[in-house]
């Protein structure tokens, strides 16, 4: 290969390079949402006064990674479904939206799964994570409920309501979410009338 010939193979490398890396950031190559890897919690969402009650199936984001993910690249998410959060432990919670796709409405929780304050979340168009405005909790929580925006109001849902079994009575506790993982079909809800047709 001769001098003039090896600077067209470079300058056709370095093209499809660019090629490449300009689809990339202009979302053209789509990134594959991933699925639920497990099987839905069922929950209910009950009144302060025992006065509403709201099942719903829960993806549990238990681990960093899955708390990291949360629902990035999502397309939708069903109207009776919703992510769950869970920390090790009581601090300020922070949430943002890069690449994630659906408006949502995030629900920040006491370690007794009780509602402390709900705030309205919009996709962040950036695709520099740096320009998106992250959802600070106003108060130390451990867990975080995520759903589809205005489904909070739509349920009659507000700051008191806690998140209960699936029975609507025995309150939910962090080391049942865990054994739930591990193998316990009680909560499982996957394959039923929970998802959106």
């Amino acid at each position: 290969m001769d001098k003039t010939q090896c600077r067209q193979q470079g300058l056709l490398t370095r093209i499809s390079i660019f090629a490449v890396a300009a689809l990339i950031m202009s979302g053209c190559v789509k990134a594959e949402a991933p699925a639920p890897s497990e099987p839905l919690f069922a929950a209910c969402l009950v009144g302060p006064n025992q006065d509403t009650e709201q099942a719903l199936a829960l993806e549990l984001a238990l681990t960093a990674d899955e708390r990291s993910r949360g629902l990035m690249f999502r397309e939708d998410l069903p109207d009776q479904q919703g992510m769950l959060f869970v920390y090790p432990e009581p601090r300020q919670l922070s949430f943002w939206m890069y690449n994630t796709r659906i408006p949502l409405d995030i629900a920040y929780m006491n370690d007794r799964f009780e509602i402390l304050e709900i705030l309205s979340m919009e996709p962040c168009p950036h695709t520099i994570a740096a320009l998106c405005p992250s959802y600070p909790s106003s108060q130390s929580g451990s867990v975080a409920l995520e759903v589809n925006q205005g489904q909070f109001a739509k349920w009659g849902v507000s700051v008191g309501h806690r998140l209960y079994n699936e029975d609507c009575e025995s309150p939910l506790e962090v080391s049942h979410l865990f054994s739930s993982r591990n193998g316990s079909p009680k909560n499982d809800v996957s394959g039923t009338s929970q998802h959106r047709n």
